[in-house]
């Protein structure tokens, strides 16, 4: 679920950090504490060390968009036993990415950003094992996404209406079991 952050007591390291925005602020929840890589750097390197192997399938980040879009490339590897696999890779994190991949089991991610504009702003870091679990009640379908989170779609007149109570990381909806979109 997305109560545990695997991140949460991970080492992190990098190849660049200004003195004020330190690397350790990367897991802060409060957007005024950001870490950022060191003035005038165009990219930057971090490695996450979550000290022990753990299996996942999610990865959050958040930009303060108060001082606009900073970084127009990311990569997100994970080193598995067959070497480092890429994770996935986006043009931008905006307010909040929270992408999902296929399960994986490593102690080590790496973060690699490029495009950076005049450094940037990141916090919010989490590294999870989000699963989804639905159950139908009649027309409506109630999706228990994780235990603090509840998802309610309502079908009438061939119309669907989703009320996800938040923003919820996921890749694709399925309808009767067949992609949808």
């Amino acid at each position: 679920s997305l109560s545990v952050n695997y991140a949460d007591k991970a080492v992190l390291t990098a190849d660049s950090e200004r003195t004020e925005c330190i690397l350790n602020n990367l897991i802060s929840d409060t957007p005024c504490h950001f870490y950022s890589a060191a003035e005038g750097k165009k990219s930057a390197v971090i490695d996450i060390n979550l000290n022990k192997k753990s299996k996942f399938n999610t990865f959050i980040i958040r930009e303060v968009m108060e001082l606009s879009h900073k970084v127009t490339d990311i990569s997100v590897s994970a080193l598995t036993d067959n070497g480092w696999i890429q994770l996935f890779k986006r043009e931008c994190i905006g307010y909040r990415l929270a992408e999902r991949f296929d399960y994986v089991v490593s102690d080590k991610l790496r973060i690699e950003l490029n495009g950076l504009s005049d450094g940037c702003a990141l916090y919010g870091l989490g590294v999870h094992d989000f699963n989804v679990r639905s159950e139908k009640i009649g027309t409506k379908i109630s999706k228990n996404l994780i235990s603090e989170l509840n998802c309610d779609v309502t079908v009438t007149n061939n119309e669907m209406d989703i009320n996800l109570g938040g923003i919820i990381p996921f890749n694709k909806i399925e309808v009767d079991n067949a992609p949808y979109g």
